[in-house]
């Protein structure tokens, strides 16, 4: 049993490490202007959904795909506090804090509390939707 259960956390681990490596190579793709990475990392379907000081923004895959260009000020994108939710064979979810490093922002990075839902599709795993709220340093969503 013991055996069982250490071999279920070590694949919901690698399924983890799997998932926010996805995560990044998107963040990555986006902010350089790779259409053809994000495209191929976002399910037909896709959805943002962004919360930020009381307003809320949605943005589908087409617009997210339009919008996916170089981004000179882009520096990086680190991840952390992540969690995995939720694991079918075909579905995950996780939940992090992404955090994006831009020149422009000088000492006051873009943070977010993100909740990320995978499909697995065409033998990988594609981001289906996203829903992140904006948060200051200490972890508190941001005010209006």
């Amino acid at each position: 049993m013991q055996l069982l259960r250490q071999t279920q956390l070590d694949a919901n681990e690698q399924l983890l490490t799997e998932l926010i490596n996805v995560v990044r190579e998107y963040e990555t793709a986006y902010a350089h202007g790779n259409k053809l990475v994000v495209e191929s990392l976002l399910a037909d379907n896709y959805e943002l959904v962004e919360i930020d000081g009381g307003g809320e923004l949605r943005v589908d895959r087409k617009t997210t795909l339009e919008n996916a260009a170089g981004d000179n000020n882009f520096l990086s994108c680190s991840i952390s506090d992540e969690e995995l939710l939720e694991r079918t064979p075909d579905v995950a979810k996780i939940a992090c804090v992404q955090t994006v490093h831009r020149r422009m922002d000088g000492d006051n990075p873009y943070r977010c509390r993100a909740k990320i839902h995978f499909i697995w599709r065409e033998g990988r795993w594609q981001i289906a939707f996203a829903h992140q709220t904006t948060i200051d340093e200490n972890g508190q969503e941001t005010e209006a």
